[in-house]
């Protein structure tokens, strides 16, 4: 009875090993970045771990004043989805004040609603569960590097 469970404990440490496997770190590429006074406030930015390329916006949750927090979402380049992220913002941009937006971007609700400061637009970005970030045209054209 000893060897069985002898060999059945060998058989799973040997499945458990083949699940787990070390990989190398993909380099990632900075695409473009949202700065404000010298400080970054988001990066677009890709990685191609294997045969995908993985994209990644991060920005710095703008919900509470006081808590600074980064936050990132993610997704793959499939049918030009990054191109197509750029024209529902730049799409968004060229919107009425007040007007807003709505769309999902993988696992990621956007809402977005054109408003103005100091007569410039500005799109109000509200991520669900990830917090919001505001962003003028010049800086929605520096961050995906237009």
């Amino acid at each position: 009875m000893k060897p069985i469970l002898l060999c059945f404990a060998l058989a799973l440490m040997l499945q458990a090993s083949a699940q787990l496997q070390k990989t190398e770190i993909p380099k990632t590429t900075t695409v473009g970045k949202l700065k404000r006074g010298g400080i970054t406030m988001g990066e677009l930015s890709y990685a191609v771990p294997v045969k995908d390329t993985l994209y990644f916006l991060d920005y710095d949750n703008q919900e509470y004043k006081r808590i600074k927090k980064n936050e990132t979402v993610s997704f793959k380049e499939t049918g030009g989805v990054c191109n197509g992220l750029y024209q529902m913002f730049a799409d968004a941009m060229d919107k009425a004040k007040g007007e807003e937006t709505a769309f999902k971007l993988g696992e990621d609700d956007f809402y977005i609603k054109t408003t103005a400061t100091l007569g410039a637009k500005v799109l109000y970005v509200a991520v669900t569960g990830k917090g919001t970030f505001n962003i003028t045209r010049k800086e929605l054209d520096r961050l995906f590097n237009k």
